[in-house]
């Protein structure tokens, strides 16, 4: 691909790690290493070329060095998006068949199924569809707040992409307000960007088509066979320093006697995500089957089912259709005694796989900010979703295993 040839004649050579990261220079200069040093002694600055037809904004403020965010590791399929920016050009994947725009990348095209695709260089202008200011330290060297937005583009709304809003105060950024590309490259590669151009825009965004529900092939109700016999806790509190497989064995021991069984009638396990790294597993099933000398018949655990609650709906089909009488349920989160060990806030810091390359690279590491982009798209108001009960330490009874719910919080 010409394209792409051209693409790779034009990054810039991968900085020398002790000293910074590199800087996109759009006016030929040759690119400069940033430290704290070389940074503080810049102001801030953008810049335009005429060869490029878009503006390459260069993200240094004084005293401050770039954002160390978590880079995606490049392969043949996504090299040409992340090296786009080389440019100062968005690209996004494009049909030959019927020209729909395609983002993320997919073997074929969603309108059409044609795998004939090619890429289309975009404006780079867009309009804020849904966003969050996030106020958590989840990566070391990306400082709080910054805002994690979704974007669509002006060339199609069907197009939108998980970015940064920058150039602005978090504050000042809200839906329907228009924002173009910039990019920042870090290590060969760059990350598309936004910053708003002073126009604001009504939501181009329409609202969801909603699937029509089908209609269930029977009456029989699977969760009509099932009960939930037995629930057990851990010990919970933040930084506990335990070895986290011993606080899923506490809650599973104290689950099955809640139940009035034993460990050899259990003969299911279930789990969400399963062997996941980060603070958010303790191992999966093959950890805990191992920890218990459990001998189970149906296991289940993995990250594409709905959350914790899936392994439970998973056991519940498992049990109706007969395929074992009694699963274990569990899940174990220890994210802040992970970090407290050393790990990098909610990433182990490997590099952006699969999915998450296409958030992982704007801080948007947890479920927290993917959900509230969607939540503050929808829903506009000051009326709160809901009134929930709030567990906090200042809850909790004297007594231990008991809880007092003594307050409300909104939602």
């Amino acid at each position: 691909d010409p394209t792409m040839r051209e693409l790779r004649s034009q990054r810039h050579p991968r900085p020398d790690p002790t000293h910074g990261p590199l800087l996109a220079s759009p006016d030929g200069d040759s690119p400069r290493l940033l430290n704290d040093r070389t940074a503080s002694a810049l102001p801030p600055t953008s810049s335009r070329d005429p060869r490029f037809g878009h503006g390459v904004l260069l993200l240094v403020r004084p005293g401050t060095c770039l954002t160390m965010r978590i880079l995606p590791q490049l392969n043949p399929e996504n090299e040409w998006f992340w090296t786009s920016g080389a440019d100062g050009l968005l690209r996004i994947q494009g049909c030959r068949d019927c020209a729909t725009l395609v983002h993320p990348p997919a073997p074929i095209c969603p309108a059409c199924d044609s795998s004939d695709w090619h890429l289309t260089e975009v404006s780079g202008r867009a309009t804020v569809a849904g966003y969050t200011v996030n106020s958590h330290q989840w990566i070391p060297g990306f400082d709080p707040p910054y805002v994690i937005a979704v974007v669509a583009l002006d060339e199609s709304t069907e197009v939108r992409l998980t970015t940064n809003i920058v150039g602005c105060d978090p504050d000042d950024v809200h839906i329907g307000q228009e924002v173009k590309v910039c990019f920042e490259e870090q290590d060969g590669v760059f990350v598309p960007l936004f910053s708003p151009t002073g126009v604001t825009r009504e939501n181009p965004v329409p609202e969801p088509r909603l699937p029509v529900p089908r209609t269930p092939p029977c009456s029989e109700r699977f969760e009509h066979r099932v009960v939930l016999s037995g629930i057990g806790r851990s010990e919970i509190g933040r930084r506990l320093m335990r070895d986290p497989l011993s606080l899923t064995t506490d809650a599973c021991l104290a689950a099955i006697a809640d139940a009035g069984l034993y460990k050899d009638d259990i003969d299911g396990l279930s789990t969400y995500p399963g062997p996941a790294g980060m603070g958010f597993s303790e191992g999966g099933v093959t950890a805990v089957e191992e920890a218990l000398r459990l001998q189970p018949t149906w296991i289940n655990g993995g990250g594409d089912i709905p959350g914790p609650g899936g392994a439970l709906i998973a056991a519940m089909l498992a049990v109706s259709a007969g395929l074992c009488r009694h699963v274990l349920c569990f899940r174990t989160v220890w994210e802040t005694t992970f970090v407290a060990r050393g790990g990098m806030g909610a990433s182990s810091g490997a590099g952006g796989y699969d999915w998450m390359q296409w958030r992982l690279p704007f801080g948007a590491t947890s479920a927290a900010n993917w959900i509230a982009m969607n939540a503050n798209q929808y829903c506009t108001g000051t009326a709160p979703l809901a009134v929930c009960s709030a567990e906090s330490p200042s809850m909790l009874a004297a007594t231990p295993g008991e809880t007092h719910w003594r307050s409300t919080a909104t939602l």
